[in-house]
């Protein structure tokens, strides 16, 4: 793996993860204002985060089967989930979105199901990358995932006592995101240098 590679993973894992999951930090930082103790919605975002990328695991791995010439078509799917996105933010653009609040008992599973449901556009993202990724690139995009997962977590304790910053993060999220998902899914498409092995 090149440094251009290494590079190149870093900077599609960390632009990716942090576009993928604002709507993730709000909802975590509402159910840490609305639980007594901080540690079971953590454990609980950090159960349903890793969740997700076992799921991406699974998914890419069955991609495995697929020919390769093939697999980098996967990249449409965070294209145009993307697309659909932009469009929808385009057309609510006036609507005040605020993320939903749950009550603190049982916070945990609350954060868990919350954080595996909302995460269907960081599987259409991560999904098609580790499909496309050789095993050492994504070894280090894995680690990469996890550490920014543990990042997030702490990040939420420090936005819970802000909420000029939630609302900004709220207000910039439904542009970046789209963005982000278009920018991967071409980089998927394109067949890059850190590509599966044929």
């Amino acid at each position: 793996m090149t440094p251009a590679d290494v590079l190149a993973i870093v900077a599609l894992t960390l632009t990716g993860f942090l576009a993928t999951n604002i709507d993730n930090l709000l909802i975590l930082v509402a159910l840490l204002g609305a639980s007594r103790s901080r540690w079971p919605v953590l454990v609980g975002y950090g159960a349903g985060a890793t969740s997700v990328l076992a799921v991406c695991l699974l998914a890419g791995a069955l991609g495995g089967l697929m020919d390769p010439e093939w697999v980098s078509y996967l990249g449409l799917i965070p294209i145009l989930l993307g697309l659909q996105l932009g469009w929808r933010s385009w057309r609510e653009r006036s609507e005040d979105l605020t993320p939903t609040v749950v009550p603190a008992h049982g916070a945990a599973g609350a954060t868990f199901v919350l954080t595996l449901s909302n995460s269907g556009d960081n599987i259409a993202l991560f999904l098609p990358l580790l499909a496309e990724t050789e095993r050492e690139s994504a070894m280090l995009l894995l680690a990469l995932y996890l550490a920014l997962v543990l990042a997030w977590g702490y990040f939420a304790q420090l936005v819970a006592t802000r909420p000029v910053l939630a609302e900004s993060l709220s207000r910039h999220s439904r542009w970046l995101l789209p963005c982000v998902m278009i920018a991967v899914g071409g980089y998927v498409l394109l067949d890059t240098t850190t590509d599966t092995e044929v």
